[in-house]
Parts: structure tokens; C-alpha cells; sequence
């Protein structure tokens, strides 16, 4: 049989209203289906919006800025019930954020169609607001962040207390080091003056050594050679002796000069410097009976009087202590120039550096002393097989450049 109508004509289509068309079953079960989507969705938007024990108080608004929807204004958002609220304009209710502006600033966020965030004070209560643009209103959020406040201020509070402390701490360093660099320049005026006392007390003696005992011996030598020409002359047995007691006056003569020139060393030439630890050497010698030598590999020229002294007293104290305290029965003096760095090299054969002499004494804390007046680095070592090697290394005085040349005064 073929049909002459489609297939719902054959039910007795009504083009008016198609719904009647349908199978009642039908009908219901697609109504029902509906109403249950339509219902899990609102029930969905609605747990999503509004949910149970959310924190804060949720809302929308229209586009007259009135509550649609609102949820959680019975738990003290709002001034009152989330039902009284419906209807009624936002700033109804917090007319003083009004005035502080925060209403323009949200229309301007919202026709831009973004969102935004602040946080206002109501009251003792602190509040975080959350405006975000919907279709044909506002989506918000409140919360009550009053807690996070008083932290916070507790913890400004803490941190302005430990900045006072900390700048107050500072300033009693800052003058506990204002202290201790006066102590440390008092310390090394101090020292200055001892060495300068004892530099001044050493020329003195060397000058009235020249001066006076070796011209007062030098007039009693010509008085005893006239005594024995006279004695000669008389055939006396006794100028003989006059002869021998003039040839001692003339050996205390030539060692009385030689103390004078090692307790006052260097009158500055070029060479001086090593002229005098020549001379050392040969003094250190005859005074305590050693093989004592002073060698170096090309002429350096010192032109700082109070440069060539420190270094000539580190040398003399460096030999003293290897023969008084090492025992040393031969000593080596280097002065030696490597570029722009010079050094004063002491070595010795003696018994070395024992633990309970690390530390040093006077005359190894003078040293060291007049190595920093100097710049300089003072190293002592023990040596293989035996001895000390004592370095005294600093730049020259000309090559790093004339305004920073050694003119420490002793």
C-alpha cells in the first residue's frame, strides 16, 4: 500500500500544534527528560555559584547594579537576609564605598569587561570584594578577610618593632666600629711612636758613637803615637808597649764605627740599601763567629730612605733570630727585583721554627709590623733540610707609580 501522506499524517497530523501529534508516551518521556536536564543543570549552576559551606557571600547583579541572586548575606556579610536583599541596589547598602570611588572604577572594569579585585574597610571589618562581568550584570564575591588584617598588622607591627631593633643594633655596631678604628689608629700611633723613639734613640747613639768616643779614641791613638816617637827617640823600652796600645786604640776605632753604622745603617743613595746589608753581613760575621753572606742578582736601587731602613731592621732582626734562636752557623741575605716586585730573601742553616715559636716574639711581631708599614707580605717557612727561609715581598716604590710610593716615616 503506498502512502499518499508522510508517515505522521497517518496519525492525524496537526500542523497547528504539532505536539498534539506525538504519542502521549512519547510526549511525556521527552518532558520528562527535559525537566530532568533543565533541573541537574540549575542544580549544578546553582552548587557552583552557591555552594553549602562556601566561604564569603556570593552574588550577581543586574545591569541597574540590583541583586539577582545572593547567597551567604545571613552568615553577617550584609546587614541583612540573602530575601530582603533581592532587589535592592549595591550601593543602597555601602554607600560609603560609594563616595570613595570604588563605584566608578567598577562600571569602567565592567564596560571593559574585566574583572576586579579589592579589599575596603566597613566598619571594624575588612572586606575582599570580587566583581567579574556577566551577561547583563555583575557576577561578586565577599569575604570577610578582618583576621588577615589584624595579622597583618601584628605582623607590620613585629616588623616595624625588628627594623627599630635591627637599626638600633646598627647603630651601636656602627659606633662599636667607629670605636675600634680610633683603637686600631691609636694602636698603630702608638706603635709608630715606639719605633720612632727607639729609631731616634739608635741615630743618637750611632752620632755620639762617631761623633764623640770615636774622635775622643781617635785623639788618645795620635797622643799615644806622639808618646812613643818621644819614648823612640829616648831609646825607652816602653814604645814598644805605646806602639801595642795605639794598635788597639785604633782596632776599638774601626769597631766603634762599625757599631755606629748598624745602629744608624742607610744615609740614602741609590745603592745604599745594598751597601749596608753588605756591611750587615760582614758585622753579623765577626759578631757571632758565622758564615753570613749577602748576594743579589742585579743592582736594585731604593731612593726611600725610611723604605731601605725598615728593610735593613727586618734583615738585622731576621739574623739575630737565626743565630740567638736557631742556632743557625750560616745565613744568606737575597735582595732581589722580579718586575715590578722586590724581595728581601733571609735564609739559614739552622734548627727551623719550633711549634711554640710560631706565635713569635718582640722582635718577630716588629717585623711584621714594619712589613705592613711596608705593604708588604712577610712570610717564614721551615726550609728542607734544615732552617728558615724568611721572604719580606712588596712592590717598588717607583714602578707602582710615584703617588703611591713608600713614604711611611719609621
Amino acid at each position: 500500500m503506498r502512502l499518499k501522506e508522510p508517515f505522521l499524517l497517518t496519525f492525524g497530523f496537526d500542523k497547528a500544534r504539532p505536539e498534539k501529534n506525538m504519542p502521549y508516551s512519547l510526549k511525556k518521556y521527552i518532558t520528562q527528560k527535559v525537566h530532568q536536564v533543565l533541573a541537574t543543570h540549575t542544580e549544578t549552576y546553582r552548587t557552583l555559584l552557591y555552594p553549602k559551606n562556601h566561604e564569603g557571600c556570593f552574588f550577581t547583579l543586574d545591569a541597574f547594579g540590583r541583586f539577582k541572586l545572593i547567597s551567604g548575606a545571613s552568615k553577617g556579610f550584609l546587614p541583612c537576609s540573602d530575601k530582603t536583599l533581592i532587589g535592592k541596589h549595591f550601593w543602597e547598602l555601602f554607600n560609603n564605598w560609594k563616595n570613595a570611588g570604588f563605584e566608578k572604577e567598577i562600571k569602567k572594569k565592567i564596560k571593559e569587561k574585566k574583572a576586579i579585585e579589592f579589599e575596603i574597610p566597613n566598619g571594624k571589618k575588612w572586606y575582599q570584594i570580587y566583581f567579574a562581568p556577566a551577561d547583563k550584570g555583575v557576577v561578586g564575591h565577599m569575604i570577610d578577610i578582618t583576621k588577615r588584617k589584624e595579622k597583618e598588622a601584628e605582623l607590620k607591627l613585629s616588623c616595624e618593632e625588628m627594623e627599630g631593633w635591627i637599626e638600633q643594633r646598627t647603630r651601636q655596631l656602627a659606633e662599636a666600629s667607629e670605636a675600634l678604628k680610633a683603637e686600631i689608629a691609636e694602636r698603630k700611633k702608638v706603635e709608630q711612636e715606639i719605633l720612632e723613639i727607639g729609631e731616634q734613640e739608635q741615630r743618637n747613639l750611632g752620632e755620639h758613637i762617631h761623633d764623640n768616643l770615636c774622635q775622643n779614641l781617635a785623639g788618645i791613638l795620635m797622643l799615644t803615637k806622639m808618646l812613643a816617637k818621644k819614648l823612640d827617640r829616648h831609646g825607652l823600652e816602653e814604645a814598644k808597649e805605646l806602639r801595642e796600645i795605639a794598635g788597639l786604640l785604633n782596632d776599638s776605632i774601626t769597631q766603634a764605627r762599625e757599631i755606629a753604622r748598624g745602629v744608624y745603617p742607610v744615609e740614602m743613595e741609590g745603592n745604599s740599601l745594598m751597601i749596608s746589608l753588605q756591611g750587615l753581613a760582614a758585622r753579623m760575621s765577626g759578631l757571632y763567629g758565622i758564615h753570613c753572606t749577602f748576594a743579589s742578582s742585579q743592582p736594585v736601587l731604593i731612593h726611600d730612605n725610611n723604605l731601605a731602613t725598615h728593610l735593613y731592621r727586618i734583615a738585622q732582626e731576621a739574623i739575630r733570630n737565626s743565630v740567638v734562636h736557631g742556632e743557625a752557623k750560616q745565613v744568606k741575605i737575597y735582595l732581589n727585583q722580579i718586575g715590578s716586585r722586590m724581595q728581601l730573601v733571609i735564609k739559614d742553616n739552622g734548627k727551623g721554627l719550633g711549634p711554640s715559636a710560631q706565635g713569635g716574639g718582640i722582635g718577630m711581631q716588629i717585623m711584621k709590623y714594619r712589613a705592613r708599614r711596608l705593604n708588604a707580605v712577610l712570610d717564614i717557612q721551615n726550609s728542607s733540610p734544615c732552617g728558615t727561609v724568611l721572604t719580606c715581598s712588596f712592590l717598588h716604590p717607583v714602578l707602582k707609580g710615584n703617588k703611591n710610593a713608600v713614604t711611611h716615616s719609621l
